[in-house]
């Protein structure tokens, strides 16, 4: 639903709302439900790549995950994306929890930016808030528990621990070697010192 933007499939918003998934190639089961959906004998066209992975975080890669549990969907995009394309997006994704929500499943979409963890966070320690460490021990639990839908791979897990100092550089140097194909991974960043007083 979120690689295709038509008037006949759930969550069709008209206008310029972003679509497209990177590397996603639609399975049998799903090009006969676009096909049952759209009444086409091909799949509707995608002209644009805009969405650079879908990730389901949390519980859902535990034995903690129960029918009951709701399901934390990460769609991550180009921070490029107009913030008029943004809202865009938002509102398809909101419809999308609605048809979820009407078979008895709660969906919560989070909207994040490939560069939303290089940005400084300079939140203050607080009774509602636990300062920066909360910025890192959210990309943390997100490596740690993601399971990918669809879309470019996590690039984090396979970098060795021991280059963690250095990530940016023994990123852009894999990249520049052609050891790893930039548009098939998503580098949300690495995993800085969290501050001890923050514990």
């Amino acid at each position: 639903l979120l690689n295709y933007n038509h008037q006949h499939l759930p969550g069709y918003i008209w206008g310029e709302v972003p679509y497209g998934m990177a590397n996603f190639q639609p399975d049998a089961a799903q090009r006969k439900f676009l096909f049952t959906q759209c009444g086409h004998t091909t799949e509707p066209e995608v002209t644009e790549s805009c969405l650079s992975a879908v990730y389901t975080m949390g519980s859902t890669s535990s034995i903690g995950q129960s029918i009951t549990s709701d399901l934390d969907i990460w769609v991550c995009h180009s921070h490029l994306l107009a913030p008029e394309r943004l809202e865009l997006l938002d509102h398809k994704c909101l419809l999308i929890t609605k048809l979820a929500e009407s078979r008895g499943v709660e969906l919560n979409f989070f909207l994040i930016p490939d560069n939303k963890f290089r940005l400084s966070n300079r939140a203050q320690l607080g009774g509602d808030n636990c300062g920066s460490a909360q910025h890192l021990l959210l990309l943390d639990e997100f490596y740690r528990s993601a399971l990918r839908i669809a879309g470019r791979r996590l690039l984090w897990p396979v970098i060795p621990g021991a280059w963690e100092e250095n990530y940016d550089e023994q990123v852009r140097r894999l990249f520049q070697t052609g050891a790893l194909r930039e548009e098939e991974w998503l580098d949300l960043g690495s995993l800085e010192r969290i501050p001890a007083e923050e514990y």
